[in-house]
């Protein structure tokens, strides 16, 4: 018997057991794991998204019900700043 599990299903899985809110370590953009220690464990440090400068307009992207639940994920924050600067 072959077990395959993946790293978002680990981590959903010890949220889980844990007790918490498994929706705040998701991208509300593209519903993929957002890799933000902020929604898991404070021990682990700094978490890249303190790092960065998210632009206003990314979050009108977000749907009402998840602004300011969940981080938006580096991959999609990326695509919309490259986005933006195509545009100017």
């Amino acid at each position: 018997m072959q077990l395959e599990v993946t790293i978002n299903e680990i981590e959903n899985r010890l949220l889980f057991e844990r007790g918490r809110n498994m929706t705040n370590v998701i991208c509300p953009l593209c519903s993929k794991s957002n890799n933000c220690c902020n929604g898991l464990d404070k021990s682990l440090g700094v978490c890249w998204c303190n790092q960065e400068v998210f632009p206003a307009e990314i979050f009108e992207q977000v749907p009402p019900e998840q602004l300011r639940k969940a981080c938006i994920c580096k991959s999609c924050l990326e695509q919309y700043s490259e986005q933006l600067e195509r545009n100017r």
